[in-house]
């Protein structure tokens, strides 16, 4: 029998925190398809840089009907939306603010999920334990139970209790 070689030990590299960097997001639309992500890219910097704004990144996306341009500043973001009738090769783009984490509507879980319940536990005894959810499943095959629920609560506050 051939002796097996320990598997060499991971190289750990040191990684320090880079601080979150404020992204200013434009979409843009209705780009000419039939042009190469490069090309494309080219376009809408040169497009921006002749109005005087600084464009960070462009990224495009893969059907190449869309992108989205990346600004320095939230001034330089503003003045792209306000900028109407912008072509690039020969397509009127279509622009629009991004939906980041300020505009999006957060959504709260109202869920949690038991593991490792006994085989034994009927819906009747989680009823119990879990009163103020608004529906209990337990998790069965064949009339047996799987040892997981799923418990919907009223509020958030109500499932970081059941936590």
């Amino acid at each position: 029998m051939a002796k097996q070689e320990a598997a060499p030990e991971a190289n750990k590299q040191k990684v320090e925190a880079i601080e979150p960097t404020m992204t200013f997001n434009l979409f843009v639309g209705n780009l000419n398809f039939s042009k190469s992500a490069p090309e494309l890219k080219m376009g809408i910097s040169d497009v921006f840089a002749k109005n005087d704004l600084a464009v960070v990144d462009v990224r495009i996306g893969v059907s190449r009907k869309f992108g989205y341009v990346d600004f320095e500043s939230a001034e330089d973001l503003e003045k792209a939306l306000e900028l109407t009738g912008l072509k690039v090769f020969g397509n009127e783009i279509k622009q629009g603010k991004t939906k980041g984490e300020d505009s999006k509507k957060r959504s709260r879980c109202k869920n949690t999920i038991g593991k490792n319940l006994p085989y034994k536990v009927t819906q009747e005894e989680l009823e119990e334990v879990f009163e103020d959810a608004m529906q209990i499943r337990l998790v069965s095959k064949d009339g047996k139970s799987k040892g997981i629920t799923y418990v919907e609560c009223k509020t958030e506050a109500d499932a970081e209790k059941t936590l």
